[in-house]
């Protein structure tokens, strides 16, 4: 061979390798490997639950017991509410079952503390028939209420406890009460009086006054509408009991008891015609009678 036809062939060699070498390069510039996504990592698997705690069959909570439902109205207000009992609140049984209203509410009265001169002003001014039986007055009287209470209820009612009717004429607003004598505290606060201090009373309009001439200082003159109130004491007797001392006291708490001079004999005309003329005089005064033993 020809080192002519050797040169050719190397030239020709020599071009084919720079044609493929820019073909090479112009297809790597046009479509670029793609990049490399690592893969995602593998899901792991749940963890299984922990299987229950099986208590012992001794230990075993026992269900609640079930109520039956409650009838109709036991629920809400009005007429409709449950009328059980309350168990926290021990009922009070009536003082007698044959009780009249009006007595129960003497008794109300009393367990709310009014005294028993009020209770006796209420009844004899109410003046209604009250129809105790025995059982009745057993009950009253273990309530608590006194035996001058009772009678009085007990009379309460009649014609002659009613009041007086409007024609009857006011009684004039003068008046003497001769032979009294006035109670005086003795010693260890036993009462006393003496004779030769004997006085009267004199009632003229609306003043009364106390007169005696031993011990002139003892002498007062009162005003009617500062008489708060006038009582019989009474001593317990089977029948009736006997009245010998009438009392006063005023509004600024002042007293003062008269007895007839002739007390000690039994002798109570003068205090009753008194007691009986200011009731009439005076009706607007609280006038009551008291039990006392001693004298």
């Amino acid at each position: 061979m020809t080192p002519r036809r050797i040169l050719g062939i190397s030239i020709l060699l020599g071009g084919l390798a720079a044609t493929w070498a820019c073909a090479s390069k112009s297809f790597t510039s046009k479509n670029p490997p793609p990049p490399y996504v690592a893969p995602p990592p593998a899901a792991q698997p749940a963890p299984a639950p922990a299987p229950a705690a099986v208590q012992p069959a001794a230990q075993a909570v026992a269900p609640a017991p079930v109520e039956p439902p409650a009838p109709a109205g036991d629920f809400g207000s009005g007429s409709g509410a449950s009328s059980a009992p309350n168990p926290a609140v021990a009922p009070v049984a009536p003082a007698s079952p044959t009780l009249s209203p009006a007595a129960s509410e003497i008794l109300r009265l009393r367990d709310a503390g009014y005294s028993e001169d009020f209770l006796l002003n209420k009844v004899r001014r109410a003046n209604q028939p009250y129809r105790l039986t025995v059982d009745d007055l057993i009950a009253l009287r273990r309530a608590g209420l006194s035996e001058t209470v009772i009678d009085a209820m007990l009379h309460a009612g009649s014609a002659e406890a009613a009041p007086v009717a409007e024609t009857v004429q006011p009684v004039a607003r003068h008046a003497e009460f001769d032979g009294l004598v006035r109670q005086r505290q003795g010693f260890l606060g036993i009462g006393s009086s003496k004779k030769k201090k004997i006085g009267k009373f004199v009632v003229d309009g609306d003043r009364v006054n106390w007169y005696q001439m031993v011990d002139p200082e003892d002498n007062f003159s009162i005003s009617e509408r500062n008489i708060k109130e006038m009582w019989l004491n009474c001593a317990p007797r089977a029948g009736e009991n006997l009245c010998l001392e009438l009392c006063f006291r005023s509004f600024s708490g002042q007293e003062g008891c008269f007895r007839d001079a002739g007390w000690e004999n039994g002798d109570n005309r003068q205090i009753l015609a008194m007691y009986d003329y200011f009731q009439k005089a005076f009706p607007t005064t609280f006038f009551t009678k008291r039990e006392k033993k001693t004298f």
